[in-house]
């Protein structure tokens, strides 16, 4: 469970500073606007809400109701050969991870 809440809190500060970037600097010129260059021209911000909003919602979900999430998956099922601390602790773990694509393609965008 410690896993799990450090990773969704990195994840968070993460997010929070790729929306501090975002705000307080000026596009550069490779993503007028924070939009990504290409045929669909898809906005960061958009990325950042459609994206990491959701699956930092639901790892928030998790962590802050760590009990209550054991206790609904030991009722569902209980043929699982791997403990449901460990899968709760991985769903968090890449959804922290899969939660900062928005980052990756600021940092593409930025070209650093």
């Amino acid at each position: 469970m410690k896993l799990a809440r450090a990773a969704v809190l990195m994840a968070l500060l993460l997010s929070a500073m790729t929306a501090a970037i975002m705000l307080f600097t000026t596009p550069p010129v490779a993503c007028p606007g924070w939009h990504l260059r290409g045929p669909t021209s898809t906005s960061l911000w958009g990325l950042l809400a459609g994206w990491t909003g959701p699956i930092l919602g639901a790892n928030c979900f998790i962590v802050v109701f760590w009990n209550w999430c054991l206790r609904r998956m030991a009722k569902k099922d209980t043929t699982l050969l791997v403990p449901n601390e460990y899968i709760l602790t991985r769903m968090c773990l890449l959804g922290a991870a899969a939660s900062q694509f928005p980052l990756l393609m600021l940092v593409n965008c930025l070209g650093v």
